[in-house]
């Protein structure tokens, strides 16, 4: 819409997006490890959800490594 409305090309558009799938994965992460901590309290091992935890941090890095490299190309190119 913003892109329509100004006319050009929005630079910022991937760097919103990927801000956005950073805090649906960081939502994501925090309900896997608060179910995992609440299971572990009540005295069971949960491991089917540690490679959930580990899926999701590594998802993490490679979104902020993302937001890192398009942060660095934005500024090349202004």
């Amino acid at each position: 819409m913003l892109e329509l409305y100004y006319q050009e090309q929005w630079l910022e558009k991937k760097f919103v997006f990927n801000c956005v799938s950073l805090a649906f994965d960081l939502a994501d992460f925090g309900a896997n490890l608060r179910v995992f901590l609440f299971i572990v309290a009540r005295g069971a091992l949960p491991i089917y959800l540690l490679g959930e935890i580990v899926d999701n941090l590594t998802k993490l890095a490679s979104n902020i490594l993302q937001l890192y490299k398009w942060r660095q190309f934005i500024y090349k190119i202004r």
